[in-house]
């Protein structure tokens, strides 16, 4: 039997314009970001409750900032990497100067 990948959110965060703009993104797997909800939930954070992993969800500068605190607040008692990389870049998209949003969406698989 072929094991079938991991399905994964992907988080973008975009500095420029709708026309014109860079982007980071990462891939964090659903169990992964699911675990992350529910510790948001749990801890009344209400960033991460307003999410779901099949998206699409998107966060303003000022969300992103908040974002990336809840993660942080969660994130180093699961010591989970891909919540770091999710922290890295809802803060590059929160210290933007000019205009700046993140995506999150979920993906039908890796690979």
């Amino acid at each position: 039997m072929v094991p079938v990948p991991a399905r994964v959110v992907s988080i973008r965060a975009f500095r420029g314009t709708r026309r014109s703009s860079v982007y980071r993104e990462c891939l964090v797997p659903e169990r992964v970001f699911s675990d992350m909800v529910a510790a948001g939930e749990g801890h009344a954070l209400p960033t991460l409750s307003s999410l779901d992993a099949d998206g699409p969800h998107q966060l303003d500068k000022g969300h992103a900032r908040k974002l990336a605190r809840e993660v942080a607040a969660i994130g180093t008692p699961l010591h989970e990497p891909h919540l770091t990389a999710l922290i890295d870049i809802a803060r590059w998209c929160a210290h933007a100067k000019a205009t700046s949003w993140l995506t999150i969406a979920g993906l039908p698989h890796a690979g």
